[in-house]
């Protein structure tokens, strides 16, 4: 009951800041199309795009979410939808090999012509095991046979599907022999069912077994589709909405060709003439949408058009019997490169940001290249542009969590997906440093796979200034404390965060992102939830999401060294509707905290202003802020000057957290807000919280923060932390010559560490001139950053 309470209440929340858009931007489902001066824009290209009423157009038809790009009904109708016996033949070059006497399409010649050539005995889809793409089916045959667990696994799946006796079943939906698929869905999108996502369990199936019952499942399934596929019932919008259709559409065509293609080629000799027939036909439109596509619909550097630019190229390669492929390949192989070029970041990073959508998307440029080079011996594209792939694996490895799972920013679910595709991936390309990371994560048997040896980076923090990421961890074990600060702009597929984080400390998750809920995009709170800025771990201000589109981390400070790292950047998410600027500071003490500090610039008084922070451990108030019930857990710990003036909540919200240890796939965590009002006073305007981590054995005292100052200079912003270990005096600063305490120079940052108040060490970022008492320690011409010791350790 308190969940379904709590779950109300958050879609109740999400209408109405949907409808106060005095407070913020609105939130939609998808990147829809923005309006900035009274003119449209694409989300993807920012090109100016009519905004027009659809909704006397055919979806089918629409080439572009967003660009007024369709194609020509009657071409759509005849040559897509439905193609004739005299079109499909037309299209052929070879006709006489698919004719009978009289010149008519004969389906016996049909299917001889399809299933005469030796198979290419590479497949597209296998299991979720295969990460390295058109591997030969007697070595996906061998490896499964060869684990018992695995084998399991493919059979199950096939069976929740086929029942020889009762019929089928799909999405755990029991239809009997005769499948629906204009049914409408009560927990998920009616787009997905015409993926045919079950024809990729059952063609595994049958590869392994050869059992003919999966043939038939195949075969009776995808022709109950085809009967089915140009009435399904679409979703009833309004004029001026633009909505999708279910089957004819770039994603939908480009998920479900190659599976099909699977099932013919697996499965072709035993399926009728008229299958082969069909299956021809629906390839035959399908390339010619695809193709239509690509042509019409401006470029764009994302995962859609990855997709379609693959399957439109296997298409042609694997059926250069339509006259149609060669310029099928050439089209394709185009747009892939400009993908190429273009998506993979000079970091290693996506340009989509979020870790479901890497995965995807490397596997589409992987799979890409082994395609030429399996079905054409064209290695080109793996000799131009395999070191992309190799960035973009790097990128990934030194961005996971000490316990393997991604941090699932943006639409982005949490899991163990990327590290298993990095211990393949380690052995693809020689790299030891893929695998050293994920000895905490995985047994040794299973990194042994890679057949290299597992070695740690060189570096442990590292920025990543084009994708907008920053990690600051101390080590690569499992119990290496971690965290990663995401300043980045909106992109395709982006949430309403920013200078948001995860982080972790002891084998445990501090604080996560809440990622996406396990149904998607149709979960219904998507978009009043996870897409929401108060679901993250970032500063609101009067409970208003940020601002996303043309926002990201500004002015941008860093540093890592062997003490200290430290970030730091502003953003004006919240300058239009509410004048206010945000400059929020990361100082990480490494294996002993982080301190974040939260400096507002705003003419008004009287704003709330928020401190989000999502933890799925158990939380319990505390005279100066939180502490988790158990070890390993956590402190926040709030300034003892300011403690009193700050009104703490405690709710729950829902996070995906799938792959974590002990945790399902999504449940509510505790949810901690720190809230003050503004006083328009920029001195005034601060918050500071210690992210103060804690051990099986930590029984030392609690750690202590106090806001600080010098007399000297009432503009300075300094804390003070104070552990077992001694006192750490962090002093922000903006790169002026300042004396602050017994430290003089112009840096932006500096820690100085004292034991008994006596001055241990000293840390800065940005410095041309440093002083510690009497003694100098730097003098440059150029800013630079650095650390002294300063007495006995």
């Amino acid at each position: 009951m308190r969940k379904a309470l709590s779950t109300l209440c958050l879609v109740l929340a999400g209408f109405q800041a949907a409808a106060e858009m005095r407070t913020g931007p609105v939130i939609t489902m998808y990147s829809d199309i923005y309006e900035r001066d009274g003119v449209w824009h694409c989300p993807l290209c920012h090109e100016v795009v009519q905004n027009g009423d659809r909704s006397g157009i055919n979806p089918a038809l629409y080439l572009s979410e967003w660009h007024d790009v369709y194609l020509d009904a009657t071409y759509f109708e005849e040559k897509i939808s439905r193609i004739s016996d005299e079109e499909l033949l037309a299209s052929l070059e070879n006709k006489a090999a698919f004719a009978d006497a009289e010149g008519k399409l004969d389906p016996e010649k049909v299917k001889a012509a399809l299933t005469s050539d030796e198979a290419i005995g590479r497949y597209y889809h296998y299991d979720d095991e295969v990460n390295i793409p058109f591997i030969r089916k007697e070595k996906f045959v061998e490896a499964v046979r060869n684990d018992p667990a695995r084998l399991e696994a493919v059979m199950e799946a096939a069976a929740a599907i086929v029942d020889k006796e009762r019929g089928y079943t799909i999405g755990d939906h029991y239809f009997g022999w005769e499948v629906d698929y204009n049914h409408n869905w009560k927990d998920r999108s009616k787009f997905g069912m015409h993926y045919l996502h079950f024809v990729s369990d059952l063609v595994p199936a049958y590869l392994i077994t050869g059992d003919p019952l999966y043939v038939k499942a195949v075969e009776s399934l995808f022709n109950q589709w085809y009967d089915q596929r140009n009435r399904i019932e679409m979703a009833k919008t309004g004029p001026g909405i633009k909505e999708r259709d279910i089957v004819w559409y770039e994603l939908g065509l480009g998920n479900r060709t190659p599976r099909l293609i699977d099932a013919l080629q697996a499965m072709g000799e035993s399926f009728s003439p008229e299958t082969h027939v069909r299956m021809l036909k629906y390839f035959l439109g399908a390339g010619r949408w695809l193709s239509a596509c690509l042509e019409q619909t401006p470029f764009h550097p994302y995962n859609w058009q990855t997709q379609t630019a693959m399957t439109l190229s296997y298409l042609g390669l694997l059926y250069p019997e339509f006259k149609e492929a060669g310029e099928w390949v050439q089209k394709g192989r185009e747009n892939m490169i400009l993908h190429f070029k273009k998506d993979i970041l000079d970091d290693g990073g996506y340009i989509e940001r979020t870790g479901s959508y890497t995965s995807y998307v490397f596997g589409m440029f992987y799979r890409y290249m082994l395609m030429f080079k399996y079905l054409e011996r064209d290695s080109s594209l793996l000799d131009g542009y395999l070191s992309r792939l190799e960035k973009l694996m790097e990128f990934t490895s030194r961005n996971l969590t000490p316990l393997g799972v991604n941090a699932p920013f943006n639409d982005s679910r949490r899991s163990l997906g990327l590290a298993r595709l990095l211990v393949d991936m380690a052995g693809f390309f020689d790299r030891g440093d893929f695998l050293g990371p994920l000895e905490g994560v995985f047994p040794a048997e299973t990194l042994s796979r890679a057949g290299v040896d597992p070695s740690l980076p060189e570096s442990t923090s590292e920025l990543f200034p084009e994708s907008h990421f920053a990690v600051m961890r101390d080590g690569w074990s499992r119990d290496a404390y971690y965290m990663i600060v995401n300043y980045g702009p909106f992109e395709n597929h982006g949430h309403y965060d920013i200078l948001d984080f995860e982080c972790y400390a002891n084998g445990v998750p501090i604080a996560v992102d809440a990622g996406i809920g396990d149904t998607g995009y149709v979960d219904p709170l998507h978009v009043s939830w996870y897409k929401q800025s108060r679901a993250h771990n970032m500063l609101m201000v009067d409970e208003a999401n940020t601002m996303k589109r043309g926002i990201e981390g500004g002015d941008v400070h860093w540093s890592t060294q062997e003490r200290m790292d430290y970030f730091a950047a502003t953003h004006r998410g919240y300058e239009r509707y509410h004048e206010t600027l945000h400059r929020r500071h990361f100082a990480f003490r490494r294996g002993l905290y982080w301190l974040v500090v939260d400096v507002l610039q705003t003419p008004h008084a009287g704003k709330e202003l928020d401190w989000h922070f999502h933890s799925p451990l158990a939380l319990r108030e505390t005279p100066d802020g939180f502490v988790s019930r158990r070890a390993p857990g956590v402190r926040l710990v709030l300034p003892k000057e300011a403690s009193d003036s700050i009104e703490r909540l405690h709710r729950m919200g829902p996070a995906n957290l799938k792959d974590l240890p002990g945790e399902p796939s999504n449940r509510e965590i505790d949810w901690i807000t720190f809230r003050r009002g503004s006083t328009g006073d920029r001195l005034k305007d601060r918050l500071a919280v210690l992210i103060y981590p804690t051990s099986e054995d930590s029984g030392e005292p609690a750690p202590e923060l106090h806001w600080s100052q010098d007399p000297r200079d009432p503009d300075a912003l300094m804390c003070r932390v104070v552990t077992e270990t001694g006192e750490d005096v962090h002093y922000f600063s903006d790169g002026s010559q300042r004396q602050l305490g017994p430290v003089s120079g112009d840096f932006h940052y500096a820690c100085l560490h004292l034991r008994d108040g006596v001055p241990q060490w000293v840390s800065v970022t940005g410095a041309r001139r440093l002083a510690v008492g009497e003694q100098t320690l730097l003098s440059s011409e150029t800013r630079t950053d650095g650390e002294w010791d300063l007495g006995a350790d």
